[in-house]
């Protein structure tokens, strides 16, 4: 799970670091002692964030309202508080908070919080995707496409770009929207702007994803902030990283 840490005490912030680094399925993209840029960090990259550790009591904005203010649009995150009071503890509660730390944080404790986000994520019902899905053309006729034959979807504003082989077709969404019928473990973001399709991937380089289609060789972006979990998505058996 990908995970930021919003703290202003830079020696917590430090702990934290070590703590997510011994958890295996624990991901740091950031560190902030400043609130009010994390809530920059995360209302840009809303779709790459699973979790979240913020400390209460912080200048300028408290971590409670730092949830409150994100409101819906940070819906699918998991926030842990982390405090050295427990009178926050309620008002955590009626912003579902996932769950809350007592400082000093201790292994144990973290331990504990970080598995039980981890199960809330795991066992969270996803709706089976079709298999199939219909394109209306522009004389409208309904072409049958199935999920497999896709390679590639990019997003241009409010419309989303179909790739197969051999053609391409436009529809009007959003990358949000359409991330909910595509069948799991298949495709996997790269970009804020492409999500692939794994079982056409040619090579994987540094920043970018070869794809072959009838026409030519495509390079598909793979952004530094996707990296770290796409590979431990997608199925490489040594890791160098």
């Amino acid at each position: 799970m990908n995970c930021l840490v919003i703290d202003d005490d830079e020696a917590v912030g430090v702990y934290m670091r070590k703590l997510i680094e011994d958890t295996g399925f624990l991901n740091l993209l950031g560190y902030y002692s400043n609130p009010s840029v994390a809530v920059g960090f995360i209302m840009s990259n809303i779709d790459l964030i699973d979790l979240v550790f913020v400390d209460v009591e912080m200048p300028g904005l408290t971590g409670i309202d730092l949830i409150s203010s994100l409101g819906t649009m940070a819906e699918k995150i998991k926030f842990v508080v982390i405090s050295s009071k427990d009178k926050y503890a309620i008002d955590a509660l009626e912003n579902n908070v996932a769950a809350y730390i007592l400082k000093p944080v201790n292994p144990v404790n973290f331990l504990k919080a970080v598995s039980k986000v981890r199960n809330m994520v795991e066992n969270t019902a996803q709706p089976e995707a079709s298999p199939t899905f219909f394109i209306r053309t522009t004389d409208n006729r309904y072409v049958k496409i199935n999920w497999h034959d896709v390679y590639w979807l990019e997003v241009n504003r409010n419309n989303i770009f179909i790739n197969t082989f051999d053609a391409c077709y436009e529809i009007q969404s959003t990358l949000k929207d359409i991330s909910t019928k595509l069948p799991a473990g298949l495709f996997f973001k790269t970009h804020r702007s492409f999500i692939v399709n794994i079982s056409h991937i040619e090579v994987i380089e540094p920043d970018f994803i070869l794809m072959k289609t009838s026409k030519k060789d495509v390079q598909i972006p793979l952004s530094r902030n996707y990296r770290p979990e796409f590979l431990a998505k997608v199925n490489v058996l040594n890791r160098g990283e």
